[in-house]
């Protein structure tokens, strides 16, 4: 008891102290780490706009219609349509960049202007040209592709 009155104004400080440090972790939380995906609200709107199966596979199939790929594989992560596509060895730039059409062609024009398109075009043999990446952002009409190749 006589420490408590000898030392009664530190541990007043002390407490005071502890209480505000809590405050402020108590208001950081509240404020600035909400719960919410990793994706934030970026992905608004997705559900009324879905990319489904039969969409991957109708694109598959039309890219496939072209005659110049061995290997396709079509994939959605967020709002960007991923699609990896593996020529064949015979295969020139220009005419790999003929794809990006297809896809398109298999799209609506929603999902045209929803989603990111990204297409990686790679070839099995050892090509300085190659692999090129195509890029269309959802409010732009045309493909970016890698300088250089």
């Amino acid at each position: 008891m006589k420490y408590l009155k000898e030392n009664a104004k530190l541990i007043i400080a002390i407490a005071i102290f502890i209480v505000i440090v809590v405050a402020i972790f108590v208001a950081y939380n509240g404020l600035f780490l909400k719960s919410s995906s990793k994706y934030g609200d970026r992905l608004k709107g997705i559900d009324e706009i879905p990319v489904s199966n039969s969409n991957k596979t109708e694109i598959e199939e039309n890219v496939t219609a072209l005659g110049i790929t061995s290997k396709i594989s079509v994939e959605v992560k967020g709002k960007i349509i991923e699609i990896i596509i593996t020529v064949n060895d015979d295969i020139d730039v220009n005419k790999s960049k003929e794809v990006a059409a297809k896809v398109l062609e298999k799209l609506t024009d929603e999902q045209k202007k929803c989603y990111d398109v990204q297409i990686f075009i790679q070839k099995n043999s050892e090509d300085e040209k190659f692999p090129i990446i195509g890029y269309k952002h959802h409010s732009r009409d045309n493909f970016t592709w890698t300088k250089d190749r």
